[in-house]
């Protein structure tokens, strides 16, 4: 999904913007880090995974094990407690801070997780952004 179809999902959720955030690829998306990702992860307030769940949308057999619970073909969500939300308002929708997302990726350290490291530390240099870490 490139930027386009990543804003079009989430406002389609029609989600309120103080209940969720989103991470990793998507999140990258909309940083303009990178240009397409292949699914949507959003962690999500207990009261919003509530209402899903209340609304029939979370299948405990449909959770990864990362936690995210599998909505829709694109949509992921996690539950998360609001204080523990960390987030950047970027582009008119709550992101994981880029702080956030290299602590990740460097303990995951995947092969993509390399490339995107790459690309987040050139993102900050260009934007004259310190990451404190």
């Amino acid at each position: 999904m490139d930027r386009e179809e990543v804003i079009n999902i989430v406002e389609s959720l029609n989600f309120s913007k103080g209940e969720y955030y989103i991470t990793g690829e998507a999140a990258l998306v909309l940083y303009d880090i990178r240009k397409y990702c292949d699914s949507i992860n959003l962690y999500v307030s207990e009261d919003l995974f509530q209402e899903l769940k209340d609304a029939g949308r979370i299948n405990h057999n449909r959770v990864d094990e990362a936690g995210f619970y599998q909505i829709a073909d694109e949509v992921a969500v996690a539950v998360r407690n609001k204080k523990k939300f960390e987030v950047r308002m970027e582009s008119g929708f709550p992101l994981q801070t880029l702080k956030s997302i290299v602590l990740w990726k460097r303990d995951r350290n995947e092969s993509q997780d390399q490339n995107d490291l790459i690309k987040i530390e050139e993102y900050t240099k260009k934007h004259n952004i310190k990451l404190g870490i």
